[in-house]
């Protein structure tokens, strides 16, 4: 590996040989130019704060997540000046320095360790106000970095200014950098520059007027991708329900978020499905409703969680059950329909590894009432849904298609039949209070027993 050495009592002189040699090859990051140009005193290296330092003394505190280098650095200079994009080799230089800065004589320690609790002040506002529990929810990183600015120079903003900057946020965030000339840093600069020291009110209602445009496009939950901003933005909202672990129906805590994201560069792995994606037709396979944020379970179910969402523990009571639903957004209806998972009602019983036999019916409901003539089968039956389309001949061209001669389907629809007809009475007397129910239940099994036990074509 090529390398120089140079000898210079001139320190800027140093730092001019490494900023252009950065110029070639593989350039370094902003924050990695800014760390070597200004990197403190050696003999005090473990005292000194440092980009890298600081982002860890963030994530321990509040339980965030690790903050990138350059984002860190940008929100550092924004403390100090409203141009974060600006150069940086003059950045401690009030003679030769063009740039604004608002706090002139302060040497490269004092900058950090404003610049450490600046950050820290917009991270627990982030978190307790607008909502946002870890980086790899933040819609944009610019917006902390704008948030940096905020607290640096006021630090305990009222209650209304505060409300008021939580509507910024989420409104800037659904805004997007792209209403900006140069996307996220022209965006940066836009409105680092609209916060003005000595002046909250004035500094927020010019960040909302930044904004002052069209109602903005809500997010699309037909393309969820945990890298983008809708769905970060999606992540949220889930988020503020206090999503429940559905073995034990405690709330999902913070450092357990925390936990789960740890070194991840997104909040993949906190996401999970309720129905397997490889059972998804493919068009659907991106939309977040097959999806919750569940960080952790006490009873680890993996990510697929469908049959966990949907069968409450025996210890569970059926209010807390409600309230695990409800944390994910979840009816009633909706966990039975995945509970059932199917658009029939026969299926095959495997009692031994390698016979199969018709299971017992289950989960039937006459709907003839409420359905009216139009009712039709859910899925295909021998190429129809009609039901009088269904006779004891399709069951019987059934079992020869299946190759299984002997199956006696034919004398199954028979003993059925006799078995539901001769049950009946006893269930009719059951529905005394709804006349018209039962004796539409009656008409349709009645008729439906003739349809299936009819031989079209015979005789």
């Amino acid at each position: 590996m090529p390398a120089y050495q140079v000898e210079q009592e001139n320190a800027e002189v140093l730092q001019d040989i490494f900023d252009r040699m950065n110029n070639y090859g593989k350039r370094l990051s902003k924050a990695e130019i800014f760390s070597a140009l200004f990197a403190g005193d050696e003999s005090e290296q473990d005292r000194t704060l440092t980009i890298d330092v600081i982002a860890a003394h963030v994530d321990e505190q509040f339980g965030f997540g690790r903050i990138d280098s350059d984002t860190v650095l940008r929100a550092i200079l924004a403390r100090r000046g409203p141009n974060p994009e600006r150069e940086i080799r003059t950045e401690f230089d009030d003679e030769n320095r063009r740039e604004v800065i608002e706090f002139p004589g302060e040497d490269r320690d004092t900058a950090f360790q404003a610049g450490e609790e600046a950050p820290g002040r917009a991270v627990r506002f982030l978190q307790k106000d607008a909502g946002v529990p870890h980086f790899s929810l933040l819609a944009y990183r610019y917006l902390l970095i704008v948030l940096t600015r905020v607290f640096a120079h006021f630090p305990d903003p009222d209650p209304v200014n505060r409300k008021l900057l939580r509507r910024w946020y989420w409104r800037a965030a659904l805004f997007g950098p792209e209403i900006f000339k140069g996307s996220s840093t022209g965006a940066s600069r836009a409105l680092c520059a609209k916060v003005q020291p000595n002046d909250l009110t004035g500094s927020v209602q010019n960040l909302l007027g930044a904004l002052n445009r069209p109602e903005p496009q809500l997010p699309e939950l037909r393309r969820f991708r945990t890298n983008e901003a809708a769905a970060k933005i999606t992540l949220c909202s889930w988020w503020s329900l206090e999503p429940r672990d559905p073995s034990t129906g405690k709330p999902s805590e913070q450092i357990e978020l925390a936990e789960c994201l740890t070194g991840r560069p997104t909040a993949a792995d906190a996401v999970r499905y309720l129905v397997p994606t490889r059972q998804m037709d493919e068009k659907y396979r991106l939309w977040a409703a097959n999806r919750v944020l569940l960080p952790a379970m006490e009873q680890e179910a993996g990510k697929d969680i469908g049959a966990a969402i949907v069968n409450p523990p025996l210890t569970m009571d059926e209010k807390e059950w409600l309230e695990v639903l409800d944390s994910h957004l979840i009816t009633p209806a909706m966990a039975a329909l995945l509970r059932d998972g199917h658009l029939k009602n026969w299926s095959l019983i495997y009692r031994d590894p390698r016979t199969p036999a018709l299971s017992p019916a289950y989960d039937l409901v006459c709907t003839r009432a409420y359905m009216g003539k139009g009712e039709t089968l859910g899925m295909k039956f021998a190429g129809s849904r009609r039901f009088d389309a269904v006779t004891i001949r399709t069951f019987e061209r059934l079992e020869r298609r299946l190759h299984a001669a002997g199956a006696g389907l034919g004398d199954i629809v028979t003993d059925l039949v006799g078995r539901v007809r001769s049950a009946w009475p006893a269930c009719a007397d059951l529905l005394s209070t709804a006349p018209e129910v039962r004796e539409s239940v009656a008409a349709s099994i009645e008729r439906r027993s003739r349809t299936l036990l009819s031989r079209p074509g015979s005789g």
